[in-house]
């Protein structure tokens, strides 16, 4: 059941006649903090300055806090006050440039509001988040002076903006990331300095109506195996005891290994979990000298299914009062405001208190039965409860200093953190370090360390790592002149950057904070090993669990295989893409576990969805095969971890309080009753891992279009030097008479189908310009009405060019040009956009209907200073094009690619080839 849109609009009407308050607001380094209490907290980015019908912005490069006031600098010289006052945000900007003429200010909304959220803006009629994740991520777009935004519960959060604001709403899960953002961009008049955000909480007009039973389910929503009375919970238990004791798990060594592997594989036993190759299959080995595949489950204790309930006791239908028989359900260390329901179905299920070495116990029973054999991330077993082999995380944070914002890094230069690392490990790990159940250490969750150098960027002179920086920069450049020159700064001395910021505005500078930001990864990494040897010289390191962002940095994975046994990956996807998972491990040339994922279905479980859905449980045990068994099949992966055993609470894990992350994520429900249909699946897969792992049975395929990705291919054109002019008509005057290259339907890599989409390129050049022309053909031709940086997403043409070390793969670098050509014409001129763009110069683009009216021709002449080079005959560099496809001109729903693959865009590793040639 969803919410109607009558009882929206009613609740709406309510709340508009309730007085208003001041939400709580406060600065932060990404912007102003709305703290809406229960509601929840959004951060509203600062601002950005934008040039109308262009690729130009200016973004904040330097950032001062002052009480209530944070002063902002940007590059061309702008800057700009943000003063958080009772109502709201007051703008004040200064010298302006003549062509910044809009600001563009956006915040993350929790992806909960699907479940009976909404919104409206001005006289707009009121309408719900979308719960399936719609064909157009952009699903609002359109203009108005305020938005109110509302949850389940009636609460408001009311926002009013700069009249003409254009706002737009996008749905994150198409880029998978399971949150909404709301996002208006302002105009800015002519001698109009002064603009105000004025930020209003309000609250509910009539009592709020609970939308989560007594068993910590959703009351809306209807959904198998649902559990009704407390007599559903008391008779599980026998349903239980039959269930688990007709499970047959295969054959494994107490460890969980492959038994009697050992001797035919020829491996070492030394007591402890290593890894080793033989015959280019990595294995890990367990203690007793056995091949292993590690399938293990995070957070097998009590975790995420605790929420956090202080100030929202009208959402739930039944809570009860500390001191009483459900006492043991709530985190005892947090003052009655955290509160699992999982665990009062336990009690009430079977009628005594939580214990938690009896629950830890009981479930590694549970794990074991389904044959997995290791405990993950976030789980911390006694040997006690079972005997079940676990990973552990490396104790780093006590006494350290970290660096700000989200790069996870302490400085490694600065001696207290040495001393404070050095006390942290001998506090903690020689009592472990015999420990054969303990298969290695992880060193952190999900840094983003691709924010390394920003940060660097940003620090004063009290981290002992910009000191070495500005060493470092002195060292290159040896005057503070030739340093000037290179970064495009006017510093005093070197002396001085020690507590001056300095942002990458030339690839100069980009590539020195990537060469200083390898030195410090070095220290990093041979710090945390050398001391963690010292105390521990049993057990492995296995790496950091990064994001696929993060892991797809070849001078980052290569300086952490010098010193970690496992890179660890935190992958989150359908189908295992082997090329991208190959790359990395030919950079690391050391195994690898996927130590993070999962697979969800929100219509049969109650919960919300994300990027992952799957339509039944059984559809999820499917999944769960066909990533297990292709990872097992893949010679360099040795394990993976499933997060997590037990469901995320309904209303979000408690640690993030209001917002708090939701989601079928587990193979149990709060209730207590495992997804069977999904676990027979995942049995299967459990049971035969080993046959897979060594080739004696081919992995599962899921028919599923999302488990098959497309691959990419390796092609070459030949760009040819034009005789004479290219007139810019929309024709082929002036090009030379090669044939034209063709990108077929057969190339599409986002969208269910080409709907007709294809097409067909040429590309030539002169002493100064390259010339691009495109034939497409598209049943709704000329359709985009995006900004500028944004004309993917409708109808347009991309093109990617990469001068510098054209055989290098991964990230882009800094000198890659990555260029959007739109298809759509406003005014009689077609839009455009490039990356990384430091020249003046413009490009021109010319866009026709074809003949037919089924489709279009797109030309376009591109200026080399635009591109950042300029070619000599015979020369390689790294080029793809990719036809993007909206029916509405707001939205890209199919995507085709002539060499590469849907990455494209942030990863230059599946671009082709072109060649320069006369």
């Amino acid at each position: 059941m969803r919410y109607t849109s009558l009882v929206i609009a009613v609740l709406f009407v309510a709340i508009m006649q309730i007085a208003a308050r001041g939400a709580q607001l406060s600065l932060s380094n990404d912007g102003v903090l709305v703290d809406a209490g229960t509601m929840g907290s959004y951060t509203l980015s600062y601002p950005t300055l934008l040039v109308p019908d262009s690729d130009k912005t200016y973004k904040v490069i330097e950032k001062e806090a002052n009480g209530s006031t944070e002063t902002l600098k940007f590059d061309g010289g702008a800057a700009a006050t943000v003063t958080v006052t009772d109502s709201g945000i007051a703008l004040h900007f200064s010298n302006l440039p003549a062509d910044a003429k809009r600001f563009k200010m956006s915040t993350i909304i929790d992806y909960s509001f699907s479940q009976g959220g909404s919104y409206k803006i001005d006289s707009n009629p009121v309408a719900s988040f979308p719960v399936d994740q719609p064909a157009k991520p952009n699903f609002v777009q359109t203009n108005g002076a305020s938005m109110l935004l509302q949850n389940a519960a009636g609460q408001a959060l009311s926002f009013t903006i700069p009249a003409y604001s254009f706002q737009q709403f996008t749905d994150n899960r198409a880029w998978n990331w399971k949150v909404y953002q709301w996002m208006f961009v302002a105009p800015i008049s002519d001698n109009v300095s002064d603009y105000t955000v004025g930020i209003s909480q309000i609250a509910p007009a009539t009592a709020a109506v609970a939308s989560i039973d007594k068993y910590g389910q959703s009351i809306q929503i209807d959904y198998p195996d649902k559990v009704k009375t407390d007599d559903d919970l008391t008779e599980d238990i026998v349903t239980d005891k039959a269930y688990f004791a007709a499970i047959r798990p295969a054959a494994r060594d107490s460890f969980g290994g492959m038994p009697a592997s050992g001797k035919s594989l020829d491996l070492k036993k030394t007591g402890f979990f290593h890894v080793e190759q033989h015959k280019g299959r990595w294995s890990l080995v367990d203690p007793l000298g056995n091949a292993y595949f590690m399938l293990g489950i995070c957070e097998t204790r009590p975790g995420d299914d605790y929420t956090y309930i202080a100030g929202r006791a009208s959402t739930y239908d039944w809570l009860p009062a500390q001191g009483g028989p459900f006492d043991s359900a709530f985190l005892q260390d947090q003052g009655g405001t955290v509160y699992s329901f999982y665990v009062s179905n336990l009690i009430r299920k079977y009628g005594v208190p939580y214990d938690r070495d009896t629950y830890i116990s009981s479930e590694i029973n549970k794990i074991k039965a389904w044959n997995f054999n290791a405990c993950g991330p976030f789980s911390d077993p006694p040997p006690s409860t079972g005997g079940l082999p676990h990973v552990d995380s490396l104790p780093m944070w006590q006494d350290m200093t970290y660096l700000p914002g989200d790069c996870a890094a302490f400085d490694p230069f600065d001696d207290s953190n040495r001393k404070a690392l050095d006390n942290n490990f001998q506090r903690t790990l020689p009592e472990h370090s015999a420990d054969p159940l303990v298969i290695g250490y992880y060193l952190s969750n999900e840094p983003l360390f691709e924010d390394l150098p920003s940060t660097l960027s940003q620090l004063n002179g009290k981290y002992v790592c910009k000191q070495r920086l500005v060493q470092f920069l002195s060292a290159k450049y040896g005057t503070i002149g030739a340093f000037n020159a290179a970064w495009n700064m006017n510093a005093a001395s070197f002396d001085a950057l020690d507590d001056t910021q300095t942002p990458a505005t030339t690839d100069a500078a980009a590539s020195d904070l990537q060469a200083f930001t390898a030195i410090f990864f070095d220290a990093y990494y041979h710090l945390i090993t050398d001391t963690f040897r010292k105390y521990d010289p049993n057990h492995m390191l296995v790496g950091n669990r990064f994001q696929a962002g993060t892991i797809n940095n070849e001078s980052l994975i290569r300086i952490a295989s010098k010193y970690m046994d496992i890179i660890s990956f935190n992958y989150y996807t359908c189908g295992l893409d082997q090329e991208f998972l190959s790359r990395i491990y030919v950079w690391s040339g050391k195994p690898m576990m996927l130590t993070e994922y999962y697979f969800d279905s929100p219509l049969t479980s109650g919960l919300p969805g994300g990027t992952m859905d799957m339509k039944t449980q059984a559809d999820r045990g499917l999944a769960y095969r066909d990533y297990n068994e292709h990872a097992a099949s893949t010679p360099f992966i040795v394990g993976t971890s499933w997060f997590e055993l037990v469901d995320q609470s309904a209303t979000g894990r408690w640690f993030q309080k209001y917002s708090g992350e939701k989601g079928n994520t587990g193979f149990v429900a709060v209730t207590d009753r495992p997804y069977k249909s999904m676990l027979t699946e995942v049995m299967k897969t459990n049971n035969d891992i080993y046959d897979v792992m060594f080739g004696r049975q081919k992995p599962y395929e899921f028919d599923d279009p999302r488990f098959r990705p497309k691959e990419a291919r390796h092609s070459t054109i030949a760009i040819t030097r034009t005789a004479g002019d290219v007139a810019m008509d929309g024709t082929a005057a002036g090009f030379p008479g090669v044939p034209a290259t063709q990108i077929p339907a057969s190339r599409m890599v986002i969208g269910n189908d080409a709907n007709g989409v294809e097409g067909s390129f040429k590309v030539c050049w002169d002493d100064d310009n390259v010339y691009f022309l495109a034939e497409v053909s598209d049943p709704t031709p000329m359709r985009n009405d995006n900004p500028p940086d944004s004309l993917w997403a409708g109808d347009a043409v991309e093109l990617f060019f990469g001068n510098e070390q054209p055989d290098k793969i991964g990230q882009l670098l800094p000198s890659d040009r990555h260029l959007l050509l739109g298809a759509g014409v406003s005014g009689g001129e077609a839009k455009w956009f490039v990356t990384n763009n430091t020249s003046k110069d413009k490009v021109t683009v010319v866009v026709k209907p074809n003949v037919s009216g089924k489709g279009y021709t797109l030309e376009a002449k591109i200026p080399f200073a635009v591109l950042g080079f300029t070619p000599t005959s015979g020369q390689s560099v790294r080029f793809d094009v990719a036809i993007d496809d909206s029916e509405n001109g707001h939205d890209r729903i199919r995507q085709l690619v002539w060499n590469g693959t849907s990455r494209d865009s942030g990863d230059r590793t599946d671009w082709g080839t072109a060649r320069f040639v006369k």
